[in-house]
């Protein structure tokens, strides 16, 4: 006969008693020894899930397409899956750099058109497998949103064509490889037009839905006077987040990591003192 415990999810500081000769044989007894032991596994239980010893490394190769790309990450120690039921398994990776392409987008086909994708560490059929989904993680960023079964590894967009962004990153910080990329591809805005007020610039094509913090660069070309360009968070205009200053017949850059809205987006000003301004705005990254 048994009866309900019900575990404290807690690892006490001293170790279990053990049963002694001569103890009676009654549940009291024998309970004592065995309920911290499921305390202590109720707590590795409330932690183990998702758990990921991993270094974080990510990217996305130069040269892909909709149909063949190819995403990187740095080999992964070891991750526990659940199963779907509430069973926990532990997978080793491989001691090797995973890659993984088009044979792991859900449901098959290829890349659409800027698009964010995710990618997961899952178990299939017993084994340690990967997919690339659009489907987002939660807002924790450890599982696919609605599977806890699948755990989140990193995030690329593509572009107008379907191909995938080249894009480095590191424990959720993200950098685009400017080198590879067409001109407007992590561009932002391109105006010659004065805003005297805060006007929004929008960088949910470079910045994902579960990101607030942009890397950007500025950059601002002068003829015949002199410009300034303020960002600012969204709907906050009590101080610049970046200040960019450009001086007639010169052209600048800038570099800062901004907080965007929960949209993903930033607001901006531009004067021009004389003559014309050309500015720019490229999303350098991201932080996750």
């Amino acid at each position: 006969m048994t009866t309900a415990y019900t575990p404290t999810a807690q690892i006490a500081s001293s170790n279990p008693a053990t049963h002694a000769d001569g103890d009676d044989g009654n549940a009291t007894n024998f309970n004592r020894p065995l309920e911290p032991l499921l305390d202590a596994r109720a707590f590795v239980r409330t932690l183990a899930p998702g758990l990921l010893l991993w270094r974080g490394l990510f990217a996305v190769d130069t040269g892909g397409s909709n149909s063949s790309f190819t995403v990187r990450f740095s080999p992964i120690e070891a991750v526990v899956l659940p199963d779907g039921s509430g069973t926990l398994f532990v997978f080793e990776g491989t001691a090797a750099e995973t890659t993984i392409g088009a044979s792991k987008i859900d449901g098959g086909g290829n890349l659409s058109n800027s698009t964010w994708y995710y990618v997961y560490a899952y178990r299939n059929a017993g084994s340690l497998d990967y997919l690339i989904s659009t489907t987002a993680p939660d807002v924790y960023l450890t599982f696919r949103n609605g599977a806890q079964t699948h755990r989140y590894l990193g995030c690329f967009v593509t572009d107008s064509t379907g191909a995938p962004i080249p894009m480095r990153a590191h424990k959720g910080r993200y950098l685009y490889r400017r080198s590879a990329l067409a001109n407007n591809q992590t561009r932002a805005l391109n105006t010659s037009t004065v805003a005297g007020s805060a006007t929004n610039v929008s960088l949910a094509g470079q910045v994902p839905p579960h990101s607030r913090v942009a890397m950007v660069q500025s950059q601002i070309t002068n003829s015949g006077g002199a410009s300034l360009l303020l960002l600012y968070t969204d709907g906050d205009t009590s101080d610049a987040a970046l200040r960019h200053d450009n001086q007639d017949g010169l052209t600048s850059t800038r570099w800062a990591e901004v907080e965007t809205s929960s949209s993903q987006v930033l607001d901006y000003t531009l004067s021009i003192s004389a003559g014309t301004a050309t500015a720019t705005l490229h999303v350098a990254g991201f932080s996750e």
